[in-house]
């Protein structure tokens, strides 16, 4: 488990506490089911060249981020039509506190597009980090407050 309060506490505490959280999450649903739908209204429907995007990008942010080796990276990407440029197969955390997450740059020369790819939760210190993450504006969308500050 990471550094920091979460070395000072057991598994068993953690694990009880995002229970606990999953719990109060399931019941505000419940009390409101259509939330999502109410928090979704009035965004736009995306389009179908965004949703073919999603699709051709998916693979590279839930495989090839995930990759142990820089071999197996490149491999995977290399099945998608990417090829690995650079990668941080760890993150980082910074003298000033910042926390850089482990992250990969692809590009694909036949679509002429390159990819920054950024790991996501791998293992239950970052399922703390997200249970505590807010959104915030960033260039004209949102993001994770913490990227946004970072970036």
């Amino acid at each position: 488990v990471g550094g920091g309060a979460l070395a000072q506490k057991p598994v068993h505490e953690l694990t009880g506490a995002l229970y606990y959280l999953m719990a109060r999450r399931r019941e505000e649903r419940g009390a409101f089911p259509t939330f999502e739908e109410a928090a979704h209204a009035g965004c736009a429907v995306p389009t179908d060249a965004e949703v073919a995007d999603l699709g051709e990008w998916a693979p590279l942010a839930l495989r090839v981020a995930y990759e142990t080796t820089l071999v197996d990276m490149q491999r995977h990407a290399r099945l998608h039509g990417y090829e690995l440029l650079f990668a941080e197969l760890h993150g980082a955390t910074h003298a000033r506190g910042a926390h850089r997450p482990a992250f990969s740059f692809l590009a694909c020369r036949a679509r002429r597009r390159a990819v920054l790819v950024v790991r996501g939760t791998q293992d239950l210190s970052d399922i703390v980090t997200d249970s505590r993450a807010h959104a915030t504006r960033f260039c004209g969308g949102w993001a994770h407050a913490g990227m946004a500050r970072t970036a």
